[in-house]
């Protein structure tokens, strides 16, 4: 289930992802669930 949250993102970053056509919840979901494996290999 999908859940609704507020992040705080540096302008120019969220400018550069959008000009990609990088959809930013996306981006943020994958870089997260990176994020989480890479700590849980520790």
């Amino acid at each position: 289930m999908k859940v609704r949250t507020n992040v705080l993102i540096e302008r120019e970053v969220l400018e550069k992802t959008r000009e990609l056509g990088l959809n930013v919840s996306k981006a943020c979901e994958n870089a997260l669930k990176n994020l989480h494996q890479r700590l849980k290999k520790r």
